[in-house]
């Protein structure tokens, strides 16, 4: 299953994001809510690009990639678009929840 569309519903105080892979499943998240509008930019040219077409399955490749290729870039405003932390495991590991999308 390889993420074929990115989506994001923004104002300047919410951003939502749709993720729609190739098999028609589809996820839904948030960025931060801090300069919401902005962030959707951010995202839309700097973490899009490298997620489209990857395997759904291979989200911490994707996250690494995308801090490799913008690594000039890494201040806040990269961190807001980026997936959110939603556990952390005994080894200091983290797993993410998918936040993408393209307008």
């Amino acid at each position: 299953m390889k993420i074929a569309k990115l989506e994001t519903f923004d104002s300047p105080y919410v951003c939502f994001v749709k993720a729609t892979a190739d098999t028609g499943d589809v996820g839904w998240g948030q960025t931060s809510t801090y300069q919401a509008d902005i962030t959707a930019e951010i995202f839309h040219r700097q973490v899009a690009p490298y997620a489209l077409g990857t395997r759904v399955e291979d989200l911490e490749d994707t996250l690494r990639r995308t801090y490799e290729r913008e690594h000039k870039f890494p201040g806040s405003y990269l961190r807001r678009a980026r997936p959110r932390r939603v556990a952390r495991s005994d080894r200091g590991s983290y797993s993410y929840c998918c936040q993408g999308a393209r307008r």
